[in-house]
């Protein structure tokens, strides 16, 4: 199951990180004259981002702040640390691999170093519970 967990996770990050190398470089700011530029439209409730005046947009610079919050290099920046989880643990499994394989017992350290990594991951993938791929199981 780990193994899927972390190919799950793996995909999740490569989506998110074409999306961020899609769009427009950052830093993104809200303009000081326009502070509402971007909004979320309320006026359905489908939450689609719309320029400032184009929908029935709500007037909460809350939405602008969080828009502008989630610029994709700090995106990309999430996206690294997380493949150095990813990486970490596919160190870990591979040390705790090849002492099975020699008959030797796994040290204390190198497995709960695992379950530290191995409980990581199942957090950051629980982030999209809602992907249909999602297993239910991997709940941290």
């Amino acid at each position: 199951m780990t193994v899927k967990i972390a190919g799950f996770l793996s995909g999740r990050l490569d989506e998110k990180e074409a999306i961020a190398q899609a769009a427009t470089a950052g830093p993104w700011h809200i303009p000081e004259h326009d502070p509402l530029f971007y909004c979320v439209d309320s006026s359905d409730g489908s939450g689609r981002i719309c320029k400032f005046g184009d929908r029935s947009c709500g007037d909460d610079v809350n939405n602008s702040l969080h828009i502008v919050r989630h610029d994709p290099a700090r995106v990309l920046r999430d996206i690294a640390a997380k493949r150095v989880v990813l990486a970490e643990y596919a160190a870990f499994r591979e040390v705790m691999d090849e002492q099975q394989a020699a008959g030797e017992q796994t040290g204390a350290g190198v497995s709960s170093g695992a379950r530290l990594l191995e409980h990581l991951i199942r957090v950051f993938a629980a982030v999209d519970c809602d992907h249909p791929d999602y297993d239910r199981r991997w709940r941290p």
